[in-house]
């Protein structure tokens, strides 16, 4: 707390309530300052903060006012006075003039009103300049009972390192709760508390009191926030990726307390759908944990996905293909409709040698089929995925080595499922009227046989030949 004296119309001593000098960093932080004296004549000028030092300078939540008047005098009395932006923090100040010859600021040139010093500097872009509704020029104790300290009340940030006010009172020392500006924490009859949960955490509450206003919810969703007696608008939650419920809370003329003022955020979510084109297909992706969808008899799916979602969709189906084998997706604002995918049987090859040119080799796979074996006695086929069945060669006057073979769950091609194909064997028996005859016949080699005494005789045919 510092004031100068206000009856003092001294004509060439300037007046600085602080004052910076050298190269080292200050941090000026819960002052609460006023300059007095009027009907002054001389050129001296004065100053509630005058920044001549080229170090590091942090200026926060000072309550700042300087009401030096001249009668004939020409010195300026300055609310802040900065000789370089450069290395400069000034914020959550409440800096008034209001003097003859007062000026709210100096940076290259006089600078008239908080305005002008916000657009010359970029400075103190959430502080204020009111009066701040001290008790005195020698109590700058807020007046509780002076509207003015609403210039004050809640208005400043909390700094982590200043835990307790001039008095030894607690300030808060983190966010969301704010501060008072000025060397005394209090609690004015002019303020009310806006509180309740915003439904997450990391939402941002916006309203109007002046300029605009934000504050940001804890780590449990809960908020409070400081608005004036009488004070009328809206407070809107926001939060990237969520809505509100309700989308805001609008305010008249608010005399008390509002607690209990809560909202729900919802996720916002988006659809990614389409076709399979077949039931049952399993669609897998990961969105925070792994999760997996069904498509129905249709082969349609639908599912959700969290905003800005990015990652891939497979689908899956044992015995089966998909083109494409995935959708990947970066990003995702809107719904993903028609995301479709085509799909092709797994099929498995089965092939060997029949053992004879034209052999004919059957199996049932959702129905009778065959194949011939070529010129060479070859032969291939395919067979549905996870297969069980039989298959068994033919070809008329031959038998076959095996006679058929069997699978059970074909998984995997199988290749060099051969077969021995043999001419099949007649006997044939006869008289030739006498002993002695010598029977003849052919069946790819030339082939004899003597019949009996009493004539009686046997061969065996090979299914082909002339006897």
């Amino acid at each position: 707390m510092i004031y100068l004296d206000a009856s003092s119309t001294q004509s060439t001593q300037g007046w600085a309530g602080i004052q910076t000098t050298g190269l080292g960093a200050v941090n000026v932080y819960y002052n609460s300052l006023y300059t007095g004296g009027s009907g002054i004549t001389g050129t001296a000028s004065s100053y509630g903060i005058k920044k001549d030092g080229t170090g590091v300078t942090n200026i926060k939540n000072n309550a700042v006012f300087n009401e030096r008047s001249n009668s004939t005098g020409t010195g300026k009395h300055y609310g802040i006075y900065i000789a370089s932006t450069t290395s400069l923090t000034s914020d959550y100040n409440d800096i008034y003039t209001n003097g003859t010859g007062g000026v709210f600021g100096f940076s290259t040139t006089d600078r008239l009103t908080l305005a002008d010093w916000q657009g010359a500097t970029s400075k103190d872009l959430t502080s204020v300049s009111g009066d701040p509704g001290f008790t005195s020029a020698t109590n700058l104790q807020p007046d509780l009972l002076n509207m003015n300290v609403m210039n004050l009340d809640g208005k400043g940030t909390p700094i982590a390192s200043i835990a307790t006010d001039i008095l030894g009172n607690p300030r808060s020392t983190s966010l969301p709760t704010p501060t008072d500006i000025g060397a005394y924490e209090f609690t004015s009859n002019f303020t009310h508390l806006i509180s309740g949960n915003a439904g997450i955490a990391g939402a941002t509450l916006s309203w109007v009191d002046v300029t605009n206003k934000t504050i940001t919810s804890d780590g449990s969703g809960i908020y409070s926030i400081t608005v004036p007696t009488g004070w009328s608008g809206t407070v809107t939650p926001s939060k990237t990726g969520y809505t509100f419920a309700p989308v805001n809370i609008a305010y008249t003329n608010v005399t008390t307390d509002q607690s209990a003022q809560n909202y729900v955020a919802t996720p916002i979510t988006f659809t990614i759908s389409g076709n399979t084109a077949l039931s049952g297909v399993t669609l897998s992706w990961t969105d925070v944990t792994p999760k997996t969808a069904l498509s129905d008899g249709s082969g349609n799916y639908s599912f959700t996905v969290s905003y800005n979602w990015s990652g891939t969709i497979t689908p899956s189906l044992a015995g089966y293909t998909f083109t494409p084998a995935n959708k990947v997706y970066s990003g995702v604002l809107a719904d993903q409709l028609t995301q479709d995918y085509t799909v092709t049987p797994v099929t498995f090859t089965i092939s060997g040698n029949a053992g004879i040119a034209g052999a004919t080799l059957s199996w049932d796979d959702s129905g009778p089929q065959s194949a011939v074996a070529d010129g060479s006695g070859l032969y291939s086929f395919t067979v549905s995925y996870n297969w069980t069945g039989n298959v068994t060669p033919s070809k008329a006057g031959f038998v076959f080595t095996p006679v058929e073979k069997q699978y059970t769950n074909v998984l995997a091609n199988m290749p060099n499922e051969n077969y021995t194909a043999s001419p099949s064997a007649l006997i044939i028996l006869g008289n030739t009227g006498f002993g002695g005859v010598t029977v003849s016949w052919f069946d790819g080699v030339p082939r004899t046989t003597v019949s009996s005494t009493d004539g009686d005789y046997f061969l065996r045919y090979q299914a082909i030949g002339r006897v």
